[in-house]
């Protein structure tokens, strides 16, 4: 204990006095989640129909693994409680092992979900695998080959499967592929599949390439808006700084678009028009976007067509699907 509270003293000593952004790079997952799941209790939830959901058999083998470790914890929890267990350890990895369970709820809720519940498994899962090793090996004495009185005489009956070596290894088996189906990336992120709206690997197809590389020949050192693929193609392909602003949702041209543009400092603008098409699959159309998990259907395509005949500004770049706009004279 003396070890343990050592050990929490100087870990939060250390983010509170020297590494403070430890306390931003947490907020943002954390307030993530909770509208999240504030939004999965509200009545409405979000249309995320567009991104497509695991196979049924997946979903069957992930959540058989789950039950497996489940049924483990009881057994432990009972044998613990039957035989007034003392052993502080013990109990730790009971209550370490519950908390795996906890985490595990996390992919369900918002966007964030299934990433967070993954990076939290590697912490939670150390109890977790502990306490399923002794459970199995303990379950052995009561799965030993019993011998039973027949009338030809007395015969055993034994079962090699729930020996603890197979045991463990068939159990072993159905968890990784059960990770692999519940993991990080979620499956609608996953490859080869067709494209979809701030899918971040699943939205980089060879339109939105080509158009990154066509970007490179723009002035160095401007900046320029885009949706959360564009960021991350034109940061990349064509080495300029990026941001993501909230210029698609009006349908009009306004005071607030002319604000917003000034304050950003945005010089080009690259514009999906699929973004009409789909809802995020992320849950948001750009990094910061205020109705993230949010939205119910896509953007209005007015929205995304007003610059075409906005004064002062010229279009430089069209691949049919993808505009780039430079916007320095409106």
């Amino acid at each position: 204990m003396v070890l343990a509270g050592t050990a929490a003293v100087l870990v939060t000593a250390w983010v509170v006095f020297v590494a403070t952004e430890v306390v931003d790079y947490l907020a943002e997952p954390l307030r993530s989640l909770l509208t999240g799941l504030a939004h999965l209790l509200s009545a409405g939830g979000s249309d995320r129909s567009l991104a497509p959901s695991n196979p049924l058999w997946e979903l069957a083998v992930e959540a058989v693994g789950l039950l497996c470790l489940l049924v483990l914890l009881l057994r432990a929890a009972w044998t613990a409680l039957r035989t007034r267990e003392r052993d502080a350890w013990q109990w730790a990895l009971i209550a370490g092992s519950a908390l795996f369970f906890g985490t595990s709820t996390l992919r369900f809720i918002g966007a964030d979900g299934p990433e967070l519940a993954g990076r939290a498994a590697t912490f939670t899962y150390i109890p977790m695998s502990m306490l399923a090793a002794a459970t199995i090996v303990e379950w052995r004495r009561s799965l030993r080959p019993r011998t039973w009185p027949g009338p030809l005489g007395r015969w055993t009956v034994d079962a090699p499967w729930a020996r603890p070596a197979p045991l463990g290894a068939a159990m072993a088996t159905l968890l990784m592929v059960g990770a692999r189906a519940g993991g990080w990336p979620p499956y609608w992120e996953q490859l080869p599949g067709r494209y979809l709206v701030a899918g971040f690997e699943r939205s980089v197809d060879a339109q939105s390439v080509a158009a990154a590389q066509r970007s490179r020949g723009l002035d160095e050192g401007t900046r320029v808006a885009a949706d959360t693929n564009g960021i991350t193609l034109v940061s990349t392909y064509g080495r300029h700084e990026t941001v993501g602003a909230s210029l698609y949702e009006d349908q009009d041209w306004g005071l607030r678009d002319q604000q917003l543009l000034q304050s950003q400092q945005v010089d080009y603008l690259w514009v999906d028009l699929r973004m009409s098409e789909q809802v995020p699959a992320s849950g948001g159309y750009y990094p910061g976007d205020p109705d993230a998990d949010k939205h119910a259907k896509p953007l209005p395509r007015k929205g995304l067509t007003k610059f075409t005949d906005l004064p002062g500004v010229s279009r430089v770049y069209d691949s049919g699907d993808i505009q780039i706009y430079d916007m320095r004279g409106a």
